[in-house]
Formats: C-alpha cells, structure tokens, sequence
C-alpha cells in the first residue's frame, strides 16, 4: 500500500495548487473557472489501519458516478480505491480483472478516485482523464493507459487519441471529471482512509468488509458461485 506522509498545512495547500497548475496547463477555460468553484482535498496522515469489517453504508460506498466492471447486479460487490501513480494499484488491477473474468455473474467491481496528492503531482490530473474517458464510454481503454504511465501532462493530443475523443470534447468535460474525483477523495477522507488501494467488499447480505490487499479478499472472493 502507498501511503502519504505527514505534512504541514502549508505544503498541502500549495501541494494542492501544484495539481491545479498542472491540470491548467491543459488548457481550457473552463479549467481556469474550476479554480474558484471547486475544492480539491489533501489528505491528513493518518496510520490507523482498516478493521475487517466496517460500519459503512455500501449505498454511499458504491458511488453511481463508479465505473463498473462485471454485473452491475452481482449479488458480491468491490470496490477499490485507486491512484494512477500507486505501484501497488497498477500490481492490483490485473488480478482484479481476473478475478472478475472468474466470477462473471457473482462479482462486480467498482473504481473510485483517490489520488494522494501530496507525494504523486500528476494522480489527480490522471484521475480527471479517467473520469472524462468515462463519460465517452472509454474509461477501460484510459485506466489502461494510465496505469502504464501514460499521464495526460501538457499535451493532451496522444492521449485523446489513444482513447478515441478530441480535444475539444476533452475540454468540454473536465471539470465535471474533476468534481466527480474531489467527491471521491472527500469520501475517502470521511472514512479516514490513509492509502491506496483500498478495497472494501460488499457481501449479498449488505456487510462490509474492507482490506489493503486484494489478496487478502482473493479466498473469500474465490468462494463465489
């Protein structure tokens, strides 16, 4: 698990201006207008581990603006928490995918936002593309290339090519993307979550269960069906 380091109220405040600058020099104007209306989190450092079950509502933990991979019915539900620029995420996905691959019917697996702003400068601009593929029905493709490192910097051409939209179309969701991450990081924040991945499992009778490593849900997960 990646985990954030403690730091001064300064440091985030400019930690989160950082990210802003670097979603700013993609361009667009309603990018320079996110700047007063929205608020972008930092985490606290926190090094309270996840019980294995938890007291959360898995209806406010299932987000409706997740990406969903699987059964949006399946009767078992994960979902993780990820950052673009977290090893152990990118290390993750696959068996994720496996494991839903595995469980076609019984499984469905929920992405939501949590990039760790303060040690990873570009996660809140990748998390931002993902969610803008998302709204084009091509976030698969994106978290596909994000997670091999092929962060939208400066030049958002490649990347907008890479997943099949323009740059215009871009633009034009971006800070609608944006919100759709702020949101998330502030839920993770509620739940005093310190790292990435975080996974929480949803059983079919409605009890949580979270962990830091998808190996540890594997032997429960691999009980469906």
């Amino acid at each position: 698990m990646t985990t954030e380091n403690p730091v001064s109220t300064k440091q985030r405040k400019r930690s989160a201006i950082l990210n802003w600058v670097a979603v700013l020099l993609l361009g667009g104007s309603a990018v320079c207008t996110a700047l007063a209306v929205l608020h972008v989190p930092v985490l606290p450092h926190s090094t309270a581990k996840p019980l294995d079950s938890v007291d959360i509502d898995p209806a406010k933990l299932i987000s409706r603006d997740s990406f969903c991979l699987g059964d949006p019915n399946a009767k078992v539900r994960l979902v993780m928490f990820g950052d673009y620029e977290c090893p152990p995420c990118r290390a993750s996905w696959p068996e994720v995918v496996r494991l839903v691959k595995a469980h076609p019917h019984a499984l469905a697996v929920h992405f939501r936002n949590f990039p760790l702003t303060t040690i990873h400068q570009h996660a809140f601009t990748a998390a931002t593309a993902a969610e803008v593929a998302k709204m084009y029905g091509r976030f698969s493709d994106a978290h596909e290339l994000l997670y091999e490192g092929s962060l939208p910097e400066q030049d958002l051409g490649p990347f907008c090519k890479a997943i099949g939209i323009t740059k215009a179309e871009y633009q034009k969701s971006e800070l609608k993307a944006a919100k759709v991450v702020s949101t998330d990081m502030n839920f993770a924040i509620g739940l005093g979550m310190h790292g990435t991945p975080t996974f929480f499992l949803v059983d079919d009778s409605n009890k949580v269960f979270t962990a830091e490593s998808i190996e540890d849900l594997r032997p429960t997960i691999d009980k469906l069906d």
